[in-house]
């Protein structure tokens, strides 16, 4: 791959003003500090969108005059879309990132940007018009979807949870306050992910409602060192899941419009993020869940693979991909190990804990996953 990549990268030169160039080698942070305002250096890597059969990676060009972004959600389907509308020598000027930034046009001109965006269904864009390789930060135009086209657009009708209690408190207000930033964030980057908010701030109220319980009306049955065992273990949930949001801001999220204002907390990928990278495995995430919802695990385990007389495996079990990433059907000609199960439980499963981006803040995701089940499930 490093013979197909390239670096876009900014550098401040004076307020409101930054050197862009590409360039084929990893740029070094500070190697222009003594030539620039204050030596800060943002860059990420980019990669050709089109390759021609038994060819090497196009050139880049060594002068720009523009640098567009198309914040596409589905990037290889929306490259597809434009392709036809690209001319030979447009087509080695486009490449794509890791970055909610998915799509970078090199010296397009805003009249073909926005000409491709509305190909791209109205996607945001961002543009950058350079004079010498020099940014103007006044000069960029920007772009965002309006209203009416975000149908999944219903205002900010999410139930933000709130606690008194004051060893729940601090954790219950960053989680807030992240749900209310991924809101507004997904609204335009993730829409898919709208209900998963939903879900964490109605499991947030859920913990705080039990660990008033145990607090006010305690079970009489257990000792007390019972009862801070369950405090702990709601604990436990609320810190993992303030942790756990705090990096789909951080990490999720940054790259996002203004790009210059919104800088990404990794070092390879300081301009761009790696927003683009987190929404694809949490969309690859989305696609696990969905086949394990159709099969009940649990009961193949406990059930069907105990009475199995066979040496296992005898063949792989099959998979369709589809819309509903279901199955084989059980009526087809040949049977499959273990396709059968009961209905699937959603009130015993949790399935936004199975979100990449969260996961990236779990260090012990197992115990967190215990934790909150505890908390949730225990009989008080």
């Amino acid at each position: 791959m490093a013979l197909y990549t390239r670096y876009l990268s900014a550098t401040a030169t004076a307020p409101n003003e930054f050197r862009v160039q590409v360039t084929d080698i990893q740029p070094v942070v500070g190697a222009e500090g003594k030539r620039s305002w204050t030596s800060e250096l943002r860059y990420s890597p980019i990669m050709p969108a089109f390759l021609v059969p038994k060819k090497g990676p196009p050139s880049f060009p060594r002068s720009l005059t523009a640098v567009a972004f198309l914040f596409a959600n589905s990037p290889y389907i929306t490259l597809g879309s434009i392709r036809g509308y690209l001319r030979e020598d447009e087509r080695a000027l486009t490449y794509f990132t890791e970055g909610l930034a998915s799509i970078v046009l090199l010296n397009f001109d805003l009249k073909q940007v926005k000409r491709l965006r509305r190909i791209a269904k109205g996607c945001p864009f961002e543009y950058w018009p350079l004079k010498h390789k020099t940014l103007d930060a006044s000069h960029i135009s920007m772009g965002m979807p309006r209203i009416r086209d975000l149908r999944h657009f219903k205002g900010s009708d999410i139930d933000l949870p709130l606690s008194p209690n004051i060893e729940l408190a601090v954790y219950i207000e960053q989680i807030s306050a992240s749900l209310a930033s991924l809101w507004a964030s997904y609204t335009i980057y993730a829409p898919s992910e709208l209900e998963t908010l939903r879900r964490l701030s109605s499991l947030t109220t859920k913990l705080i409602k039990q660990y008033e319980h145990i607090i006010h009306e305690p079970e009489k049955t257990a000792d007390e060192l019972t009862q801070q065992k369950r405090k702990n273990a709601i604990l436990s949930a609320v810190v993992e899941i303030s942790g756990a949001l705090s990096y789909a801001v951080t990490q999720g999220t940054s790259g996002g419009i203004p790009i210059l204002s919104n800088r990404s907390p990794f070092p390879h990928h300081s301009l761009l993020g790696v927003g683009g990278a987190v929404r694809a495995l949490t969309k690859f995430t989305r696609y696990l869940e969905s086949a394990f919802n159709v099969r009940d695990a649990g009961t193949v385990i406990r059930f069907r693979y105990g009475n199995v007389r066979k040496i296992i495996p005898v063949r792989v079990p099959e998979y369709e991909s589809g819309s509903e990433y279901k199955f084989p059907s059980a009526d087809a000609k040949r049977q499959e190990q273990f396709d059968a199960g009961g209905e699937f439980r959603s009130e015993t499963y949790i399935p936004l804990i199975a979100n990449f981006s969260l996961r990236l803040g779990f260090m012990e995701n197992k115990f967190f996953v215990t934790a909150a089940s505890e908390a949730l499930t225990a009989e008080i």
